[in-house]
């Protein structure tokens, strides 16, 4: 790894095989049993490297056709979920799972 980055992850495809709900939660969302197998390809790519504290900085590549880019990107929000208010974060996101195939992670 070089030019700043400090970490690179695999985020893996995957496949639903069941998918069930077994009733609502209070927050009005539903809980679901579902069971579900990670394939080998497509795999999406989150390279991390440093920031200004407090920032999340978010770049986008590959198959982003209706990504978010901004605060409302689950990549941002679970950085910002995580993340003490000291740190910062800069992540690309190489997108190869098609968003809204039914792969997602």
């Amino acid at each position: 790894m070089s030019n700043g980055t400090i970490s690179e992850a695999l985020a893996p495809a995957k496949l639903t095989l069941s998918l069930r709900i077994i009733g609502v939660r209070d927050d009005g969302f539903h809980e679901l049993e579902a069971l579900a197998i990670s394939i080998d390809a497509p795999a999406d790519r989150l390279t991390f490297g440093a920031a200004p504290a407090g920032e999340v900085q978010l770049t986008l590549s590959g198959a982003t056709d209706g990504v978010p880019t901004g605060p409302d990107n689950l990549v941002v929000r679970a950085a910002r979920a995580v993340l003490p208010s000291d740190a910062g974060v800069a992540i690309a996101l190489r997108k190869q799972v098609p968003p809204g195939a039914g792969l997602g992670v």
